[in-house]
């Protein structure tokens, strides 16, 4: 077995019941989407290329990757492999938050919002904006600072006034 095996769980599909030689990636690595071959289930991980080879035939790549669709730990991730900023590692809440300052676009259905990134974690991140977005709110986050310019989807958990902005709280969604 990898060390990479035994350092990280591997994931199983949900449907299928069997194990996918897929781990969560973490800072420094970056995942892809593979669907299961019994059921066509999508995930989103790394390929453990040392797993059992009878687990190996568990998944194919996905049909129709989007490298531009990025969530959660693969943001983080990209984060960590910027090597021209320097990230502190805030306290923890449910998931470490990094900081950062980042140029985003918050899409949402009626307009764009142009905002920075305060922190991120793997739940979700924490932005200054112009302009107030309501709670609950889906929208689009595009980070127009990192490499491919990535986009995820989130969903507003927080909006409160900060300064003469709005500090926005969001969490990611897939």
């Amino acid at each position: 077995m990898s060390l990479k095996a035994l350092n990280r769980k591997h994931l199983y599909c949900e449907d299928c019941r069997v194990d996918l030689p897929l781990y969560l990636p973490i800072p420094g690595e970056t995942g892809s989407s593979w669907c299961c071959v019994g059921c066509d289930a999508r995930y989103f991980g790394v390929l453990d290329t040392d797993a059992e080879p009878q687990a190996l035939v568990h998944v194919r790549p996905a049909d129709d990757p989007n490298p531009r669709v990025m969530v959660g730990r693969e943001i983080v991730a990209q984060l960590f492999r910027r090597r021209d900023r320097d990230y502190r590692v805030l306290e923890s809440r449910k998931n470490i938050r990094t900081e950062c300052t980042e140029t985003l676009t918050l899409i949402l259905p009626d307009r764009r919002v142009s905002a920075t990134s305060v922190d991120a974690s793997v739940g979700g991140l924490a932005c200054l904006a112009d302009d107030p977005v309501e709670l609950g709110q889906p929208l689009m986050i595009r980070f127009e600072s990192l490499i491919n310019t990535p986009v995820c989807t989130g969903e507003v958990s927080n909006c409160e006034p900060q300064d003469d902005r709005y500090r926005i709280g969001i969490s990611f969604t897939r």
